[in-house]
């Protein structure tokens, strides 16, 4: 790959993270790069829209996971916290994160995914913890105890 059109997509890259850290609209994502650009920033003429963000905040999204997972196998023990929480169309969700200790790292403690909750019981609850980590190739980690 050519160099500077390598430091280019680092740019974007890096232009749509400040987006999603933010908390902007993807719709900012544009105006963002041209004022880049205008700044002297070496971005490419071309991924200048909100569906672009979109795919380099999943491209993003994927690597960092593929990173945890990478951690996460290596782990003996893990902590799992789960949050509630009910979306606009009154459906409730589950946000699972996970803490876990790594000898470079240290204590480290992530967002791990977000699962729909078909009953808001301990079944239900169990149930969606469940799927979360059967979808990311990862064993639940034995019997889970929690308050």
């Amino acid at each position: 790959m050519d160099v500077g059109f390598e430091i280019q997509m680092e740019n974007m890259f890096h232009t749509a993270y400040c987006v999603v850290k933010k908390d902007k609209s993807f719709s900012d994502f544009p105006d963002l790069v041209e004022l880049n650009r205008r700044t002297g920033s070496n971005m490419p003429k071309s991924y200048l829209s909100d569906k672009a963000c979109a795919r380099f905040i999943v491209d993003i999204y994927d690597g960092e996971m593929e990173k945890l997972l990478a951690d996460l196998k290596k782990a003996r023990f893990i902590s799992i916290m789960i949050d509630g929480a009910t979306d606009v169309g009154n459906l409730e969700n589950e946000i699972i994160y996970i803490k876990f200790f790594d000898k470079e790292q240290g204590v480290v403690q992530s967002f791990f995914g977000i699962e729909d909750v078909k009953h808001a019981n301990a079944d239900g609850i169990i149930a969606a913890v469940d799927s979360e980590f059967l979808s990311s190739a990862l064993r639940t980690p034995g019997p889970l105890a929690g308050s």
